[in-house]
């Protein structure tokens, strides 16, 4: 059934169409893909009217998070849609470790966990030495 889907799919030709559409057009194609030549992209761009066209540098159909593609279609989508760009890591692309040290990092400036830490190491005090002033009252 796959091979099938994927034969029919390839026969769809959408080229005729192209002019007819009207909506703000962006389109970005990876130079090295291999699944889908480059050439079919600018194609595709150059017969809508007033379309964007961005190369992405990937040798791949969907780039990886950490390509430098990533960014370029972020900042593609975020100019073309008006919006400001994304700064620092973009979504997806950061580690484990990376997450999991800018969560610590937020529970180590958050007041309310560093009040109960403070707290808990008082009543650990006032134990100790309510259990040390028994001990020596015996």
């Amino acid at each position: 059934m796959m091979e099938r889907f994927v034969i029919e799919l390839s026969n769809i030709n959408v080229t005729d169409f192209l002019p007819k559409v009207k909506a703000p057009t962006l389109v970005t194609h990876c130079k090295g893909d291999v699944r889908v030549p480059f050439a079919l992209g600018q194609e595709i761009a150059a017969g809508i009217p007033g379309a964007k066209f961005v190369p992405l540098d990937s040798r791949n159909h969907v780039f990886l998070a950490d390509e430098p593609a990533t960014r370029v279609f972020f900042d593609a989508v975020t100019s073309f849609l008006g919006d400001r760009p994304f700064r620092g890591a973009l979504p997806g692309t950061t580690t484990f470790k990376e997450r999991a040290q800018r969560r610590i990092a937020a529970l180590e400036r958050n007041w309310l966990i560093k009040t109960v830490a403070i707290l808990a190491a008082l009543a650990g005090a006032m134990i100790s030495f309510l259990q040390l002033f028994r001990l020596l009252r015996q």
